[in-house]
């Protein structure tokens, strides 16, 4: 992949697009979590329920900071998250009181994951994109 491909994947992203994106193992579809419009779009593709929430993808935990409540979350805790990280392991972690609420759905935490896959220059690492897995461990 060439940078003009990462530059139209940001441009989706910007434009409230629905992006494939690499995994582990397959592709993933993501958006802007952020965006009502760009989540409901991904809902209707991937005929998932509103009330299941997502799992937020990153490459760094600081890109979760808008999103999880760290200082609640007990220092052994979090080591052993960064132990995990990058992996297949999706953390729940207390949510921040102000993130949309389509990301956790009905539950109470949200699950977060940092993927191993590295194939994208860090400004669309920037960008949060969103995947649903089955693979959770609770905190």
């Amino acid at each position: 992949m060439n940078i003009n491909h990462f530059i139209k994947i940001i441009e989706a992203l910007h434009q409230k697009r629905v992006i494939a994106y690499p995994t582990e193992s397959v592709f993933g579809l993501g958006c802007d979590p952020d965006s009502f419009s760009a989540v409901n779009k991904l809902l209707t593709l991937k005929k998932r329920d509103r009330e299941k929430g997502f799992i937020l993808v990153a490459s760094n935990f600081l890109q979760l900071k808008n999103y999880i409540n760290s200082s609640i979350i007990d220092k052994n805790i979090l080591k052993k998250i960064f132990l995990t990280w990058p992996g297949f392991i999706t953390w729940l972690m207390p949510p921040q009181n102000t993130i949309a609420p389509w990301l956790i759905g009905e539950n109470k935490l949200l699950a977060v994951r940092f993927l191993l896959v590295q194939t994208c220059p860090e400004k669309l690492q920037q960008k949060l994109r969103m995947k649903c897995t089955n693979n959770l461990e609770k905190v």
